[in-house]
């Protein structure tokens, strides 16, 4: 079992059950907002570290019950059947993988181009791209600790000694007989530190110098994003509330989508999408003293997987006359189907009438359907405006591929009615639709995809290219 606990009060925040016990050595590994785990089965998962849903999970041939080491977003891990994993943190595919002699338990260590693990009696040294073995160091004992890299040397424990051997031909550079056996990874002081140690500054077993010094008073830039895995033109919703400042506050948050070094967004949370491919997305921290700090990553984008449209026959309209809105919903995936939940959202004086489904007088309606492979559904609403004023009326598409619900996504898309008692009559159905009318924003202020997704189901009110006014149908 893995559990979250909120670090003021001990709350659990949540748990995730991986059906299995892990090694007595064993933790988790946190990076970029996700939760890698490595359980004593033959299971690796991955798991959202802020609610506890599953992004996704592997199987491996043997189990694992080893802490994993991440670098370069590759998840690597040993089993027990022989092999050591190196696997992409984004969705849990096969990088490659290596045939040992032995059963490996105890943690890599990963320093340049080469990955280091303690393989029973000996040290194996593998490039971290390929898997390719390198060199092997052999001892008379029992490797228990975890290897640290610094300056061209690596240093680990075995049942009985310490040893320094050279990185690049596995040479031993000196053997220190210990009084017992080393269970820890060694830690190297020399004035200063180096990133190249797996053991990171201000860790478990670092000199108090070294912790006193990684105690700084500059603000540290850190986010998260949901969905992890977004598709083009879908909302992603970016979350820089994991930022600290230990000894001020932060008062800014600056956030780069277009990678040109522009501020694009503001705020702690904030909704961006973007087209298919990779972008770089940098946030920068300001806190109350001036220090600034910045983190980027890199945000792979999915083809588009839905396009969700609205459109009005009168977009200026008197109080108290009615509009025909009409909601198109579109598949553009040709070979799975697509559940969707809709949405209509709209003002207080706005009032969703004559429509199949809704309640009269009513300002919201929910629809459900199941869009087949490359297909495109609508359902045409009358709204009534009751207040004067300009109205944002919004529609909602939370959508999952038919039989993944843990792949959840939603896409807003909105319109703005003018409604005034002195108006005349608005452009006609033909002539709005032909004219662009309703072109919308992906980004509507007061939706995020932090929400709750409610879950499809029910009866569809959204009927394949049959349109519902004023409960009567046509073609």
């Amino acid at each position: 079992m893995v559990y979250a606990l909120d670090t003021q009060t001990g709350d659990e925040k949540w748990s995730f059950n991986t059906n299995s016990t892990f090694g007595d050595w064993a933790s988790v590994t946190v990076y970029n907002g996700v939760v890698y785990a490595a359980p004593r089965t033959n299971q690796f998962y991955a798991i959202d570290a802020y609610d506890g849903t599953e992004v996704w999970s592997k199987s491996t041939l043997g189990e694992t019950g080893t802490s994993p080491t991440i670098v370069d977003n590759t998840a690597f891990f040993g089993s027990s059947n022989d092999r050591i994993y190196a696997l992409d943190v984004n969705d849990g595919q096969e990088k490659w993988t290596s045939e040992l002699s032995t059963n490996a338990y105890t943690p890599t260590t990963v320093s340049d181009e080469r990955l280091y693990i303690g393989l029973g009696s000996r040290v194996r040294a593998l490039n971290k791209n390929t898997g390719e073995h390198l060199w092997d160091f052999s001892t008379d004992f029992f490797i228990r600790s975890t290897p640290t890299v610094y300056n061209g040397t690596v240093y680990f424990g075995s049942s009985n000694s310490m040893y320094a051997v050279n990185t690049t031909n596995g040479d031993k550079e000196w053997e220190l007989e210990t009084a017992g056996s080393v269970y820890s990874s060694p830690t190297v002081v020399t004035g200063s530190y180096s990133t190249d140690s797996r053991v990171l500054l201000g860790t478990l077993g670092h000199h108090d110098q070294w912790a006193e010094e990684a105690r700084s008073s500059k603000p540290v830039a850190d986010f998260t994003y949901a969905p992890r895995q977004p598709t083009a033109q879908g909302d992603i919703e970016f979350d820089a509330s994991a930022s600290q400042a230990p000894d001020s506050e932060i008062v800014q948050y600056e956030w780069d989508f277009s990678g040109d070094d522009t501020t694009d967004s503001t705020g702690e949370k904030t909704v961006f999408s973007f087209d298919e491919g990779s972008h770089q997305v940098t946030l920068t921290v300001r806190d109350d003293e001036g220090n600034v700090a910045s983190t980027q990553e890199i945000v792979e984008v999915g083809p588009e997987r839905i396009n969700v449209s609205v459109t009005a026959s009168d977009t200026e309209v008197e109080v108290n006359e009615s509009t025909y809105v009409t909601y198109s919903v579109a598949n553009f995936l040709t070979s799975d189907k697509i559940d969707v939940q809709l949405l209509v959202d709209t003002p207080s004086d706005v009032d969703v009438t004559s429509v199949r489904g809704a309640d009269e007088g009513s300002n919201q309606f929910t629809a459900t359907t199941t869009l087949p492979p490359s297909s495109q559904e609508e359902i045409r609403v009358t709204l009534t405006i009751t207040g004067a004023g300009t109205h944002a009326i919004s529609a909602i598409a939370d959508y999952h591929v038919s039989g993944n619900p843990s792949n959840a996504d939603r896409t807003v898309r909105s319109l703005t009615i003018t409604a005034d008692s002195t108006n005349g009559e608005g452009p006609s159905e033909k002539e709005a639709e032909s004219s662009g009318v309703g072109v919308v924003s992906d980004r509507t202020p007061g939706f995020g995809i932090s929400e709750s997704i409610v879950a499809l189901g029910g009866a569809s009110y959204v009927m394949k290219k049959r349109i519902f006014d004023s409960g009567e149908k046509s073609d």
